[in-house]
C-alpha cells in the first residue's frame, strides 16, 4: 500500500522514539509542556525538513511504494484530469497536484512531501472540526472531487450508517444525511424516517418528515466537534492525522467513548498523533486494548522539553490493576507533580493547606495533584506507576 509515516522522532533532550507505522502517539503532560506545539512542528518538518523546531529535533520518514504505485494511489481516489499539460493533474480532498510535481517529491520524501503533504498528511484543528458539521454545497459526487468530508457520507450509504451508529453510541440518537437537499448537503439528528410503501430516500413524503428534524450545523459544539472528529479521522486516505485536544467541548462520557473509538476502530493504515489533557479521553484510548498505543509525557525545563515513553506492554499492566483504573491516578500525567496520600480526607487537608498558603500570598498554587490509593498498602502501586 502507498504511503508514509514517521519512524522515529527526536525531541529537545535527545532522546528518540521509534515509532511504528500503525502506532497511536498520544502526547501528555502539564500545560505549556510541549504538546500541541510537537504536533505542529512534526507536520512543518513532513513537509520541508528545512524547519526547525524548539521542541522537536528531527523526524525521520518513510514510505512504502514508487512512482508508480503513488500514481497508481491517487487513481484509486481523486480526479484525474488534462489542462492541456503533457500528463495529467490530480484532484482530490484538500489537494490539486500535478503528475510530475507528485512523482518529484515522492522521489526526495525524505528531506520533506513538499506538495504532498496535504495528500498523506492532515492536521485537524479547532476550527476546521466544528466547521465539518457545517452543510457543503451540492457537488456532482460522480465526476466532482469532494472537498469536504459530508460528501464522504452522502456517496457511501454504509459510511453513512456506521456514523450514525457511532453518533448514536455517543448521543443517544441518529445521523442522517439529506440528499436532496437543493444546493447544500446538511446532516439531520433524531430518529430517522421510514420511507412509506413506494417510497425512498427523495421521495417528497420521506423528505418533509426528515426535515422535521433538528439540522446538525445547529446544535452544540460537542455534537459538531464529535463528528466533526470522526469524520476527519475514518473517511480520508490520509497516512498520518494530527489532532490536538480531540476531547474539546465534550462532557467525559462522550470524550472517554470518542478515545475508545479512535483507538479501535480507527483504519490501520493510518498513525494518529493526539495531545490531550482528559483523563477521561485518555482512559477511553486505554479501554479499547489495542496493542499499538504509545503515550509520551513531556515535561519543559527550561528550554529543553523532557519525554519519558509509555509502551503498550507498559501501559497495559498499569491499566489491569483494579486500584488504577477506577481512580484518579492517570491524572498525574497532566501535573508537574503528584503527592500521594492514604486517604481521600488526607488529600483535601494537605490540598487545603497548600491553597491557604499561596492565596494568602496573592501568588499561584504550584502545579501539584494530590491523589490518595485507599490505604498504605496501595501505596508502593501507585508509585510504581507514576515513576513509569
Amino acid at each position: 500500500m502507498t504511503r508514509v509515516w514517521i519512524s522515529e522522532v527526536i525531541f529537545s533532550d535527545d532522546t528518540k522514539v521509534t515509532i511504528e507505522k500503525n502506532d497511536i502517539i498520544v502526547l501528555v503532560g502539564p500545560n505549556n509542556a510541549g504538546k500541541s506545539a510537537s504536533l505542529k512542528e512534526a507536520a512543518s518538518l513532513l513537509q520541508t525538513k528545512n524547519r526547525k523546531g524548539k521542541v522537536l529535533k528531527d523526524i525521520t520518514i518513510e514510505k512504502d511504494g514508487d512512482n508508480n504505485e503513488l500514481i497508481s494511489f491517487l487513481e484509486t481516489f481523486s480526479k484525474k484530469e488534462f489542462t492541456g499539460n503533457p500528463l495529467p493533474s490530480y484532484q482530490g480532498y484538500k489537494f490539486n497536484i500535478y503528475e510530475q510535481n507528485a512523482k518529484n517529491h515522492w522521489s526526495s520524501y525524505k528531506n520533506g512531501l513538499a506538495d504532498l503533504i496535504h495528500i498523506f498528511v492532515h492536521t485537524l484543528t479547532t476550527e476546521e472540526r466544528l466547521k465539518a458539521a457545517n452543510p457543503p454545497s451540492s457537488i456532482k459526487i460522480t465526476s466532482q472531487a469532494p472537498q469536504h468530508p459530508i460528501y464522504f457520507l452522502q456517496k457511501n450509504d454504509r459510511l453513512e450508517k456506521q456514523f450514525s451508529d457511532y453518533f448514536k453510541q455517543a448521543f443517544g440518537t441518529e445521523l442522517i444525511v439529506h440528499r436532496n437537499a437543493g444546493n447544500e448537503v446538511p446532516l439531520y439528528v433524531g430518529a430517522k424516517p421510514t420511507p412509506l410503501a413506494g417510497e425512498d430516500r427523495v421521495s417528497e413524503g420521506y423528505l418533509k418528515e426528515l426535515e422535521k428534524l433538528d439540522l446538525l450545523h445547529q446544535q452544540g459544539d460537542g455534537m459538531r466537534s464529535f463528528v466533526g472528529v470522526l469524520l476527519n479521522a475514518f473517511i480520508s486516505n490520509h497516512s498520518i492525522l494530527f489532532i490536538d485536544e480531540p476531547e474539546a467541548f465534550l462532557h467525559p462520557p462522550q470524550a472517554r467513548l470518542l478515545g475508545k473509538m479512535l483507538a479501535k476502530d480507527l483504519p490501520s493504515e493510518r498513525q494518529l498523533f493526539l495531545s490531550t489533557h482528559s483523563e477521561d479521553f485518555l482512559k477511553g484510548l486505554l479501554d479499547s486494548g489495542v496493542s499499538n498505543l504509545k503515550i509520551i509525557r513531556i515535561q519543559r525545563d527550561n528550554s529543553i522539553n523532557k519525554v519519558s515513553v509509555l509502551n503498550s506492554t507498559d501501559i497495559n499492566n498499569i491499566w489491569n490493576d483494579s486500584l488504577l483504573r477506577h481512580s484518579n491516578v492517570l491524572n498525574g500525567l497532566f501535573h508537574s507533580k503528584v503527592v500521594i496520600c492514604e486517604s481521600d480526607s488526607d488529600c483535601r487537608f494537605f490540598s487545603a493547606l497548600l491553597s491557604t498558603q499561596y492565596d494568602n500570598s496573592g501568588s499561584i498554587a504550584p502545579d501539584i495533584l494530590f491523589i490518595h490509593c485507599g490505604g498504605k498498602h496501595r501505596i508502593p502501586t501507585a508509585i510504581k506507576a507514576l515513576k513509569n
